[in-house]
């Protein structure tokens, strides 16, 4: 099913597109969905997994440093050039930021990478990002309302885990894991029409928001510039640089998750406190449609 991960979501933008308004109607739902996912991520985390944390310390460290400080510093030079509008940039900004995507250890697997460092860099990041949020935000001096959007990622990214882990000691108490096991089969795709229906969404409710005739077309070129740096440029860089670091299925692991931000938490938070600002997570679910397909694409044949 990950051969056709990209498809839904491209079809989804051009949705988004002609029906916006149809979008707009459904943004209120775009945080449960988000919700769903996100527990549906924790249902996949294998907490015995963090045995290996102190094994794969210098991994992680690096990993983060590059995932929430190094690209995002370069994304934000590239923002400063590329894009005037405020809410454009800052939505841009938010994006660099976002943890890494659910998916990434899928990928991973199947570009034979450390799936199990992939899952610790996924985890690892999904718990800093409020905190490099609320950095980052301070320092640009935003207009945004902090207090409210690091409330919200909170709400995100802790409460789906301990959800997740209520759901499991259900089922192993009550169905011996049947319900896991039977929600496995689905969960691949489950998340590619999640992230379609969140791509409808977010494209939409930006457009019906943001007039394009009085936008100009170097903004949204500027802000795809950005968005496409986040997912190939970062891929390239991140795959010359961990090559010099570790071992090849380390490095494989650290440049996917680098390159495969989840964009749909910035999107659902920006929804509803900036729609135009969401119109940069938006562009990235494009550009991840095309990345996902290139990594498909490219996968190793053996």
């Amino acid at each position: 099913m990950l051969n056709f991960f990209g498809f839904p979501i491209l079809l989804a933008f051009a949705l988004g597109y002609y029906f916006p308004y149809l979008a707009l109607a459904l943004s209120p739902y775009a945080f449960i969905i988000l919700f769903l996912m996100m527990t549906s991520s924790a249902l996949d985390i294998k907490w015995s997994i963090l045995n290996k944390i102190f094994s794969n310390k210098k991994e992680i460290l690096v990993g983060l440093f590059f995932l929430f400080l190094f690209f995002p510093l370069l994304q934000w030079f590239l923002a400063k050039i590329l894009i005037v509008e405020e809410s454009l940039f800052y939505g841009t900004l938010l994006a660099s930021l976002c943890p890494v995507a659910i998916v990434a250890p899928n990928f991973t697997k199947m570009h034979k990478g450390d799936e199990d460092l992939s899952f610790l860099l996924m985890i690892a990041s999904m718990l800093f990002f409020p905190v490099a949020v609320f950095f980052a935000l301070n320092l640009t001096h935003n207009t945004l309302h902090l207090r409210p959007i690091i409330i919200d990622m909170f709400i995100l990214i802790l409460f789906p885990i301990l959800l997740g882990e209520i759901i499991k000691w259900i089922d192993r108490k009550f169905f011996k894991q049947k319900i896991i096991m039977n929600w496995k089969r689905i969960a691949t795709e489950f998340n590619m029409l999640a992230i379609a229906f969140l791509a409808f969404i977010y494209l939409g409710a930006s457009v019906s928001k943001l007039n394009l005739s009085y936008t100009p077309w170097i903004e949204l070129l500027g802000v795809l510039i950005v968005i496409l740096f986040q997912d190939f440029g970062v891929y390239y860089l991140a795959r010359w640089i961990m090559r010099q670091l570790f071992s090849e299925e380390k490095a494989q692991a650290l440049t996917i998750g680098l390159s495969m931000k989840n964009l749909a938490v910035s999107g659902a938070i920006l929804l509803f406190y900036d729609p135009k600002a969401s119109l940069a997570s938006a562009i990235g679910f494009f550009t991840h449609a095309l990345f996902f397909n290139f990594l498909v694409i490219n996968r190793p044949k053996n």
